[in-house]
């Protein structure tokens, strides 16, 4: 067979088509849509829906191309949208993309020519502006019956149905007159012949109770319904558990959900950790610190003390009395264990003792750069909620050389993947949060922190970000937790800056940003002074494609923001993410 027309989308990209000659392809704002976006179409709609599509809108940016079709009634009033075309660029030119319906019954595909990759914007009004020819788009007559179904039932059956009678009910098909017109049906009926003759109707469709169902007479199922769903035709309601093992009891019924998660795992990962005190080198001890509880001086100390640890789990112990063999002590819960801090209400003088076996975390100073290429966990990092751990994959080369990175890595093709260890949230289920010990400082102002990641296709949600100013306080005697969070976010195709002030995420700015998984992010967030405000300036990008970017500015009230006293650190929400580092830059 031969081929007609071997150029016909380059043809078409010189002229409107596939609008019709009628339409003038002015948009809202007077501009002029190109011939060479759209080239092609094929659409078709039920006729119920208006007579006349047209294209509703397009959008060419640098990260997607969109077009909207619509159908009107009338050639000059506007109508309803019915379906679009959205694809990730690069766009292919002369490929068929299917159209996405909004309204049941539309279908077709569009083709996009080589104008696609060049930025436009336009809305159209009505078909008298982007009326698409008939014979790329038209209407159809629907089908009088689109269903079949039981009345009482949500479900229906359509597209081919094939209908059985069985004995003693038949399917016949007879000329019947509705509504002064004659038409074919079908007829659901009894079987004539064997009435009587093989059985008693009366007794036959009795219900199991001898009565008719609609009687009441039947003792109730125990379970109507779960959760609003009702059981199919034979009583059945098929459940899914996902993550759970369902083990049936053998001897009494029911079943059992197991689940590889612990009681201590699942508390952990769903409540925030209070805050871990560490030695530093800005909150000097009130008395000078030894590294043995019975070695206090004694003149130091006072009946009524508080002496804590700084061990990760905080102890703490109260002086009992005081003599000339020593003090004695008595473990005690009088601290306030929520936020992990005395309760400044109360007057309880504190002693810091010393632990020689932990680690000094100095104060941080920028310039900051964390990578998680080392064996084990980053141990300047507090786990706030949810679970990291180390998970190996193909990452971009660390900040700093490490063991499993080549010494040049520093100053390495940043396109070139290695096989290294990151920092994983493998807590699907979860909010994750990480944040640097000793960040807390006013350091966040006019700094740069900037986190890279990668978001995997696991998660119940996919999203990864950076979080600023993580602060875990008391108001008014109440815990509260408060901070600033970047997030990249896969189901939404956006960069989205979110604000969390206790129990709620308030959406502070957000950009459409073809976002990926399984492709390395870089998000930053600067903070600047803007008179009572603070400015922050949050963009993204690729790692190893940087040219596809965003960035969002915008401003905050200090009273919501809040002084810059709390931690930088990272961000999964439900999501399986890999971290590959930290930085905090001038």
């Amino acid at each position: 067979m031969s081929v007609r027309n071997l150029n016909w989308y380059n043809l078409q990209a010189t002229r409107r088509y596939p609008l019709d000659d009628t339409a003038n392809g002015e948009s809202s704002d007077n501009q002029s849509l190109p011939n060479d976006i759209i080239v092609d179409a094929h659409i078709r709609f039920p006729n119920s829906l208006g007579n006349f599509a047209y294209v509703q809108g397009v959008t060419i940016s640098a990260g997607i191309a969109t077009v909207l079709i619509g159908v009107s009634e009338s050639f000059e009033g506007e109508g309803a949208t019915i379906g679009a075309v959205s694809v990730p660029q690069p766009v292919t030119p002369g490929v068929h993309y299917p159209i996405m319906a909004v309204i049941g019954g539309v279908a077709g595909w569009l083709v996009f020519g080589v104008g696609a990759t060049t930025p436009f914007f336009g809305r159209f009004l009505a078909p008298k502006n982007t009326r698409i020819a008939p014979r790329c788009a038209r209407g159809y007559r629907p089908l009088p019956i689109t269903d079949i179904g039981k009345q009482g039932l949500a479900n229906a059956l359509s597209n081919v149905v094939k209908i059985v009678g069985e004995s003693p009910v038949e399917i016949v098909t007879r000329r019947v007159s509705i509504e002064n017109q004659n038409v074919n049906a079908f007829i659901f009926r009894l079987n004539q012949s064997a009435t009587t003759l093989v059985y008693n109707p009366l007794s036959y469709f009795l219900g199991p109770c001898s009565q008719r169902p609609e009687s009441g007479t039947c003792q109730k199922e125990p379970i109507e319904t779960i959760n609003g769903v009702a059981p199919d035709c034979d009583g059945n309601i098929v459940i899914e558990f996902e993550n759970l093992a369902a083990v049936n009891f053998s001897d009494c019924g029911g079943f059992d959900l197991l689940t590889p998660l612990t009681l201590t795992q699942i508390c952990a990962g769903t409540n925030y950790k209070p805050p871990v005190f560490y030695k530093d080198l800005c909150c000097p001890a009130e008395v000078e610190t030894v590294d043995d509880r019975d070695a206090l001086p004694l003149n130091s100390l006072k009946i009524g003390t508080i002496v804590k640890t700084l061990l990760p789990e905080v102890q703490y112990w109260l002086v009992k009395a005081v003599n000339e063999s020593g003090a004695t002590w008595e473990e005690t819960s009088e601290v306030d264990a929520v936020c992990g801090w005395p309760d400044p209400t109360k007057t309880i003088p504190t002693v810091v003792l010393d632990i020689s076996a932990v680690q000094d975390y100095p104060t941080l100073t920028v310039p900051v750069c964390v990578d998680f290429c080392s064996c084990g966990l980053s141990p300047i990092f507090d786990i706030r909620r949810g679970v990291f751990q180390i998970e190996r994959t193909t990452a971009p080369f660390g900040c700093a050389p490490c063991s499993e990175a080549p010494a040049e890595a520093e100053n390495s093709d940043p396109r070139q993947l290695v096989d290294k260890n990151t920092y994983a949230t493998v807590d699907s289920s979860s909010l994750n949060l990480a944040t640097l010990k000793n960040s807390a400082s006013d350091w966040a102002y006019g700094k740069t922190i900037t986190a890279q990641f990668k978001i995997s296709p696991a998660g119940l949600d996919r999203n990864g970000g950076v979080i600023i100013n993580y602060r875990h306080e008391r108001n008014n005697g109440a815990p509260q937790i408060r901070y600033l969070a970047a997030v990249l976010d896969v189901s939404r195709g956006q960069l989205r800056l979110l604000r969390y002030t206790n129990d709620s995420f308030v959406a502070e700015a957000q950009e459409f940003f073809n976002v990926k998984t399984n492709v390395w992010y870089n998000v930053a967030v600067t903070t600047i002074f803007n008179g009572g405000n603070i400015g922050l300036i949050v963009s993204a990008r690729e790692a190893i494609n940087p040219e596809n970017n965003v960035t969002i500015s915008t401003n905050l009230s200090l009273e919501q923001y809040g002084d810059a006293i709390g931690a930088a650190g990272l961000y999964a929400n439900r999501a399986f993410t890999y971290f590959n580092k930290l930085t905090i830059t001038d």
